[in-house]
């Protein structure tokens, strides 16, 4: 199909070609006009006409195949004309898109900018090209950006481009490409991607230090190894993002969505999770040292060896949570370690060989929980005692009471 459309493009772009097909259909239609109108006579049943009658029987049917001849060249004139248009458009497109490249290695960041725009124009117009377009911009983010000092916020080009590429009117942001937006170990410190869309894009290994993604989607992005130390992700969407290994220390992720998100080994140090919905992710061997996790949803949460020493679990819902061999140790509320008002729901939660050693856990709601090899309480290991263990509820039925 190519070859045949090459073909056509070259033939319409010869005038020597244009001539030779003017003559050859010339001759056709003079062969036609004095070949078939007598046939047709004869099979229509004139064959026995003579003279005068038989000449005006000729003519008549040579005024029909006129007529049709003109239908059809009509035809033709029409289907010239969208493919010449066609061929044009192409032309025109392949231009624009030649000339834009060569723009985008400009020295001037003016005149790289409007190549950017140039390619974002001839995206949203050209369905075809769009996958390319696509790998070209992300390719020149990926690129560009390593020229970036590593403290320093994306240059105005490389900004240009993310907001091109993750605004709400974006040809991409409408899926309108088959292919993810690959920004695979970008520096993109500091960088504006408020209320970004995101989605499907590729994330892995990406710098996105103190980056401002407040309110951005993040749905099912590939985030493993991601560097947001210190970035704000507060109310962002990143349900079902893969986060593994990611760096989040110090991070605002204050009301995000991280429902069924994969954190296994992630780095939450210090992070700010206050209000986060994290019911069913999966924590796994992940460090909250210190993190503020005040009302988030944990419910069905996997914190199998997850480090939550001094976290703050104020008011946190572990319903059902997997918590063996977590580290709980020294996890108060920071403002009132005697506050039996706002515990954490530990309904059913699974704490097998936990750390509580100075855990506050004052009233908690134990119900159900399997406390089985749990560290921490005194009259079982000799350990600290758990704080506040003894307006804690739902103990097991004469579960010994720390000791002093």
């Amino acid at each position: 199909m190519e070859r045949l459309w090459a073909g056509l493009r070259r033939c319409f772009r010869s005038q020597a070609a244009k001539i030779a097909i003017g003559i050859i259909v010339a001759i056709l239609a003079v062969l036609t006009l004095w070949i078939l109108p007598p046939e047709l006579v004869d099979v229509s049943g004139g064959k026995d006409l003579k003279g005068k009658d038989r000449v005006d029987a000729v003519a008549n049917e040579r005024r029909t195949v006129l007529a049709a001849l003109a239908g059809l060249a009509a035809a033709v004139g029409l289907v010239y004309t969208a493919l010449k248009h066609q061929l044009d458009r192409d032309s025109n497109v392949t231009e624009r898109y030649t000339r834009a490249i060569e723009q985008l290695g400009h020295d001037s960041i003016a005149i790289r900018l409007g190549g950017l725009y140039s390619l974002d124009r001839i995206a949203a117009d050209s369905e075809r090209d769009r996958d390319t377009i696509l790998e070209v911009m992300a390719a020149f983010i990926r690129n560009q950006s390593k020229r970036t000092e590593p403290e320093n916020p994306p240059d105005t080009d490389v900004a240009t481009t993310l907001a091109l590429l993750t605004g709400k009117a974006s040809w991409i942001t409408a899926g309108k490409t088959r292919i993810p937006l690959d920004l695979t170990d970008a520096n993109l410190t500091r960088a504006n991607l408020t209320r970004a869309n995101l989605t499907r894009a590729i994330l892995t290994g990406a710098d996105l230090t103190a980056a401002n993604l407040g309110g951005a989607d993040l749905t099912g992005v590939h985030l493993d190894f991601t560097n947001f130390t210190g970035a704000r992700l507060d109310g962002a969407n990143l349900d079902g993002a893969n986060l593994t290994g990611a760096n989040l220390a110090l991070a605002h992720l204050d009301g995000a969505h991280l429902t069924g998100a994969d954190l296994h080994g992630a780095n939450l140090g210090g992070a700010d999770l206050t209000l986060a919905r994290l019911n069913g992710s999966h924590l796994g061997g992940a460090d909250l040292t210190l993190a503020r996790l005040g009302g988030a949803d944990l419910t069905d949460a996997d914190l199998a060896d997850a480090n939550l020493n001094g976290a703050d679990l104020t008011r946190a819902n572990l319903a059902r949570a997997i918590l063996d061999g977590a580290d709980l140790t020294c996890a108060v509320d920071p403002d009132d370690p005697h506050d039996t008002t706002d515990s954490a729901n530990l309904t059913l939660a699974d704490l097998r060989g936990a750390d509580l050693t100075d855990a506050h856990l004052a009233g908690a709601n134990l119900t159900g929980a399997n406390l089985t090899g749990v560290i921490g309480l005194g009259s079982v290991t000799g350990c600290k005692s758990v704080i506040g263990l003894e307006s804690a509820t739902g103990l097991p039925p004469g579960f010994p009471a720390p000791s002093a």
